[in-house]
């Protein structure tokens, strides 16, 4: 069974993005905490520990003190990842099961920030990995809709939904 901290730093954590909150963002002190969640001052102190912990937020002290949204470094990301998957075994198949979940969305949100020079590479990508004549390999082949860069390099063209994603 979860501890009530834990349990309070998934609201708190649901709270914040629901008021989207950004790096650099305050929370509110650590007695509106309490009230907000309806916990003891501990409970609220361990909270906001673990979310420090995680790089969620940095806590200083003092009478101008309290909690602010911290952006949690790339590197960061990484590293809990790498702790995620450190005692699991992770094949291929569920590799390539989160890159099509995560792929989409990326290359969607990389689109706001694409140069007339990234969408001239993104077109040349795709006309580089467009299906061959008449290729029915492991990726699909043309009559699927797959194409030959499946086939070739064992993968999906984020390139092509980024593409795509502009092209509508």
């Amino acid at each position: 069974m979860a501890k009530r901290g834990d349990l309070i730093v998934d609201e708190i954590k649901g709270w914040i993005a629901e008021r989207r909150f950004a790096p650099g963002d305050r929370l509110p002190k650590e007695s509106e905490l309490q009230t907000l969640f309806g916990v003891s001052k501990g409970t609220a102190r361990e909270a906001l520990k673990s979310l420090e912990v995680q790089g969620l937020v940095t806590v200083s002290t003092g009478p101008s003190g309290g909690a602010t949204i911290g952006e949690v470094p790339l590197e960061r990301a990484f590293q809990l990842v790498q702790n995620y998957l450190f005692f699991r075994e992770v094949d291929v198949a569920q590799i390539y099961a989160v890159r099509r979940v995560l792929e989409p969305e990326l290359a969607a949100g990389a689109v706001p920030h694409l140069t007339a020079a990234d969408l001239e590479a993104l077109e040349h990508s795709i006309e580089t990995c467009a299906p061959l004549p008449g290729d029915q390999g492991p990726g699909g082949g043309a009559a699927a809709g797959g194409s030959a860069f499946p086939r070739r390099a064992g993968g999906r063209q984020p390139e092509r939904a980024a593409a795509l994603h502009v092209r509508r």
